[in-house]
């Protein structure tokens, strides 16, 4: 915006790329830019020469799931490992809806369709494609309309590891969509984060008691047994951000696995016996 051109009688304006020449006082128009580019702008002037902008610009367009109405579907796994989604709040704008915990910052909306057994868990973690663990994620649940009103079911700051956040929803109404925004505290980071829903109580062990499997104890301070009627194959254990912490091949109809040095708290195992493959969760304390 040109607002005076002093004892000029010709102004140029220029992003580098694009040249004005003849400008007058008023708003000068560039671009399109692709979203995220960075522009500085350059005014030439004959009156007493150049001036360079201070500072450059930088316009993010807004994510695709910038308001509730385009809320980003999550598919609830068994582990967080199952169906994570990678986000960022990187040129989001500001939610009417208030934050009922944490610092409040522009956020990002995900969705989901409660399972037979109203037991949701949502977590926040490192984003797939970076592994950055930087951003220090705020979360709140919604019950409710998009349009017609939302009403907080919880909302969590930094429960997870680190700055990340968790939500362990009980009791919702199963078939209901639920919505879930995502902010970083404060609402000063954009580093990317991931998000997932899962139902620990959803893990399917119902292949693996068809050919005799077992598993003690549970909770488990030291060892976890694993006992079948056919081959154990493989066994891998996940944290709760989906980190595979242990795995091994036994081959055999009994293997232990020691758990001695893992933090406590809850794991899931996935275990393949035979042809049948299934999941379930332990507690290590």
């Amino acid at each position: 915006d040109v607002t005076s051109l002093g004892g000029a009688s010709a102004v140029t304006v220029s992003d580098g790329t694009t040249t004005f020449a003849g400008v007058s006082t008023g708003i000068q128009t560039f671009g399109p830019y692709p979203s995220g580019t960075t522009v500085a702008f350059t005014v030439t002037s004959d009156d007493d020469g150049t001036y360079t902008s201070g500072e450059s610009v930088t316009f993010t367009c807004p994510p695709a799931n910038d308001d509730c109405s385009g809320a980003t579907p999550l598919t609830i796994g068994v582990t967080p490992a199952d169906n994570p989604v990678d986000g960022t709040v990187a040129g989001a704008n500001a939610d009417a809806v208030p934050n009922g915990c944490g610092s409040n910052g522009p956020g990002v909306w995900y969705s989901i369709l409660v399972p037979s057994d109203g037991i949701v868990n949502i977590e926040i973690g490192p984003d797939a494609a970076t592994g950055d663990t930087g951003f220090d994620s705020v979360i709140e649940a919604f019950s409710g309309d998009c349009t017609t009103g939302l009403t907080s079911i919880d909302c969590d700051d930094d429960s997870a590891t680190g700055s990340f956040s968790a939500l362990d929803l009980t009791g919702l109404t199963p078939g209901e969509t639920i919505y879930v925004r995502v902010w970083e505290y404060g609402g000063g980071q954009y580093e990317p984060f991931s998000i997932a829903a899962y139902n620990p109580a959803a893990a399917d062990t119902s292949d693996l008691a068809l050919v005799g499997f077992n598993y003690y104890p549970n909770p488990v301070t030291n060892e976890l047994t694993m006992t079948a009627n056919e081959t154990i194959n493989s066994v891998s254990i996940f944290n709760m951000l989906g980190q595979e912490v242990r795995n091994s091949t036994p081959s055999s109809l009994e293997t232990k696995i020691d758990m001695t040095n893992l933090a406590n708290g809850t794991y899931f195992v996935k275990a393949q016996v035979g042809s049948s493959v299934g999941t379930f969760k332990v507690i290590k304390k």
